[in-house]
C-alpha cells in the first residue's frame, strides 16, 4: 500500500506560494531603471535566437560580448554585463558572475580604455561667473551653479528638487537632495561669506521671489526669461547645457567639454583640494564605495603639488608649519592649538592655504605617535592613535603604559614647539586601570605630573594674555596716553576699600572722563562739559578749565597708580554735577 503522506524530511511548497515568490523575484530589478534592464535582456535573447542558441554558457557570453566590443566602449560593456547579470539570475537562474574568463576579457578591454570626463570649474571660475554674469540673463544658471557645486548635485537631482526640499533660515539654506541615485539621503547647506564674492543667499532669494503665484508644480527650478520666472519646469537637458554656457561666458577653452556632470565633478574636486579625507568625501557625494572618492583625491592638483614639494624641494605644508610654530607666541588651542592665533598669524604672513596651516600641528603630532608606536587602539584591522574632529585631537590608548608614554611625548613636543594647552578645553583621559596597588600609585604619580604641567601652562597663558592686552593698548586710538601710566603689576589703587573710589580712579586713568579721545563723535560734542571750550583732555581740566582752580600737579601725578589724585577727581565730578547735572 502506497504511503498517502510525505516523509518529514521532504519539502512541500504549495503552487500559490511558488507563484507569489516568483512575482517577488521578478520585481527585484532597480525600479528607476527596470526598463533598461529589460531592454538589454531582450537584446541578448534576440541575439541568441538569431544564432539558434538555447541556454546560457560562458562561451555564449564571450561570443556575445566579442561582437559588442566592435560597436561599444569598454564602459558600456561593463554596464551591459551588470544588467545581464541581474536579469539572467532572476529569469533563468544563471549566475554569470562565476564566469571568470568573461570577467577577465572585460577587464582587459577596460585596461586600454580612457574615459572622457567633464572638465571642472575652478574656484576662480565659480566666483568670477557669479560676479560678472548679469542677473538679467544668467540668474537661473547662477542659482543652479551654487546648489550644484555646493551640494555636489547631479542633473537629475537638480531637476527633481522641490520647494519643500529647501528650508530658508535667513542666514542659511538647508537643502535635502531628492531621490538620489544611490538611494542614500543627503543634505547640504548654503551659507554666505560676505568677505568673498557675491552673496549666494541673495541670489537664491532674488530668484525665489520671482516665482509666479498659483504655480501648479512644486518644482523649485522654473524657466527664467526677461527677468521673470515662467510656470514651466526646467528640463534635464537645460541643466546639461548650463556648464557649457558658463564656460562660453568665461571664454574657457573647449566649452563643449563642460557637460552635465560638471557641477558634481567640480564640487568633489574643490573639496578634495582642501585636503578632505575619504569619509568626508563619501558623505558629501553620497558614494558607497571608496574607488570614486579615491580617484578625486588622487587627481587633486593640491595633493600633486604637495607630493612635488616633498620629492623635489624636500618640504611640505606640515614642515612649513613647524617653522611657523616657533613664531607663534604661546599658540594654544582646542586641546592643542587655538584656531584664532593660527588664523591671525596666517593673515600677518599672507599664507594662502589657511586650512592646511591650521591642521598642520595636529598632523605633525599624529605622525609622531605613529613613529613611536606607543599607545593607540585597534579599530577594525587598523591601529589608530588619535581621533581628529575639526581642530580637536583626542588621544587613544588601551593600557596605562601606552597612555603615559603618549602624554610624555606630547609634553616634549609642546616644549619643543613652544606651544601651550588650552586648559579650559582639556579633558581627563580615562583608561583601563590596573587592579593592584602599584598600578594605582603609578596613576596618582601621573596625575600629579599632569597637575604640575597644567600649572605651568596656566602661567604661560596668563603671560600671553598680558602681552595681548599691551598690544591692544599700544594700538588703541581711544586712549593712547594709557601706555605711559600702565604698570607691570596690579595697580595699587585697586587695593582701596571703597569701590566707588576705585571706579572713579579707573575712569580717569582709562580716559573715560575726557571728551577729546572720542574720535567717533563730531567736533562740537567733544568740548569740555563745564566751560564749553577746548576738547576736554585731562590737561585742560588741570590747568585751563575756567570752572576749576589751576593745580600744580602734573597729569602723571594725578593719575598715579596709588590713587593720590582721588580728591581732585571727586571735586571734578562734584563741580560737573552742579554745572551740567552730570556725575
Amino acid at each position: 500500500m502506497a504511503q498517502s503522506f510525505l516523509n518529514e524530511d521532504e519539502l512541500y511548497v504549495p503552487e500559490d506560494i511558488i507563484k507569489e515568490a516568483r512575482s517577488v523575484i521578478e520585481n527585484l530589478l532597480p525600479r528607476k531603471s527596470v526598463s533598461l534592464y529589460e531592454k538589454e535582456y531582450n537584446i541578448f535573447c534576440a541575439w541568441r535566437k538569431s544564432r539558434n542558441i538555447k541556454g546560457v554558457s560562458e562561451e555564449v557570453l564571450l561570443s556575445y560580448f566579442a561582437e559588442k566590443v566592435k560597436k561599444y566602449k569598454a564602459s558600456t560593456l561593463w554596464s551591459c554585463y551588470s544588467k545581464l547579470k541581474s536579469t539572467l539570475l532572476i529569469k533563468e537562474q544563471v549566475d554569470i558572475s562565476k564566469f571568470l574568463s568573461l570577467k577577465t576579457f572585460l577587464k582587459r578591454e577596460y585596461s586600454t580604455y580612457t574615459p572622457i570626463k567633464s572638465n571642472v570649474l575652478e574656484r576662480e571660475h565659480f566666483n568670477k561667473f557669479l560676479e560678472d554674469a548679469p542677473d538679467k540673463i544668467y540668474l537661473l544658471i547662477k542659482v543652479a551653479l551654487v546648489m550644484g557645486i555646493g551640494g555636489g548635485c547631479r542633473m537629475d537631482e537638480l531637476h527633481k528638487m522641490k520647494i519643500d526640499d529647501i528650508e530658508d533660515r535667513d542666514n542659511i539654506l538647508i537643502i535635502q537632495v531628492p531621490e538620489t541615485k544611490t538611494n542614500k539621503k543627503r543634505m547640504f547647506t548654503i551659507v554666505d561669506n560676505t568677505k568673498i564674492g557675491v552673496s549666494k543667499l541673495a541670489l537664491y532669494k532674488k530668484y525665489s521671489d520671482l516665482r509666479p503665484a498659483n504655480t501648479p508644480t512644486k518644482s523649485f527650478f522654473l524657466g527664467y526669461r526677461n527677468e521673470k520666472c515662467t510656470k514651466q519646469v526646467v528640463g534635464i537637458n537645460t541643466f546639461y547645457k548650463m556648464p557649457r554656457m558658463i564656460a562660453e561666458f568665461l571664454k574657457l577653452p573647449l566649452p563643449e567639454s563642460y557637460t552635465g556632470h560638471c557641477f558634481r565633478r567640480s564640487s568633489a574636486t574643490l573639496l578634495a583640494n582642501t585636503g578632505a579625507n575619504t569619509l568626508m568625501m563619501k558623505r558629501h557625494g553620497g558614494w558607497k564605495s571608496n574607488s570614486v572618492v579615491e580617484g578625486y583625491i588622487d587627481e587633486s592638483v593640491e595633493n600633486k603639488k604637495e607630493i612635488c614639494n616633498r620629492i623635489l624641494m624636500g618640504t611640505s605644508s606640515t614642515k612649513n608649519c613647524q617653522g611657523f610654530s616657533n613664531e607663534l607666541p604661546g599658540c594654544s588651542g582646542a586641546n592643542l592649538i587655538k584656531s584664532e592665533d593660527v588664523v591671525n598669524f596666517i593673515k600677518s604672513k599672507d599664507v594662502a592655504n589657511e586650512n592646511t596651516v591650521k591642521c598642520a600641528f595636529i598632523g605633525d603630532i599624529e605622525e609622531m605617535f605613529r613613529k613611536g608606536q606607543a599607545g593607540g587602539a585597534v579599530v577594525g584591522k587598523e591601529k589608530v592613535w588619535s581621533l581628529v574632529y575639526a581642530d580637536d585631537l583626542v588621544v587613544l590608548a588601551r593600557e596605562e603604559k601606552g597612555m603615559k608614554e603618549m602624554l610624555g611625548s606630547i609634553e616634549k613636543y609642546m616644549r619643543r614647539k613652544k606651544l601651550t594647552v588650552n586648559v579650559e578645553k582639556s579633558k581627563m583621559m580615562v583608561f583601563r586601570k590596573e587592579r593592584n596597588r602599584k598600578g594605582g600609585a603609578e596613576i596618582e604619580r601621573m596625575r600629579e605630573r599632569d597637575r604640575v604641567m597644567t600649572d605651568e601652562l596656566v602661567q604661560r597663558d596668563r603671560y600671553v594674555q598680558v602681552q595681548e592686552r599691551r598690544t591692544r593698548i599700544r594700538e588703541s586710538r581711544y586712549n593712547g596716553k594709557y601706555e605711559k601710566i600702565t604698570t607691570e603689576e596690579l595697580p595699587k589703587y585697586l587695593g582701596r576699600e571703597s569701590r566707588k573710589e576705585r571706579v572713579i580712579i579707573a575712569r580717569f586713568r582709562c580716559g573715560n572722563e575726557e571728551r577729546e579721545n572720542k574720535y567717533w563723535n563730531e567736533d562740537r560734542t567733544r568740548v569740555c562739559r563745564m566751560c564749553g571750550e577746548k576738547k576736554g583732555p585731562i590737561e585742560h581740566l588741570l590747568n585751563e578749565c575756567l570752572e576749576l582752580r589751576e593745580r600744580d600737579e602734573s597729569k602723571e601725578e594725578i593719575l598715579n597708580e596709588d590713587g593720590r589724585g582721588i580728591e581732585w577727581m571727586k571735586k571734578v565730578e562734584w563741580r560737573r554735577g552742579t554745572i551740567c547735572g552730570e556725575g
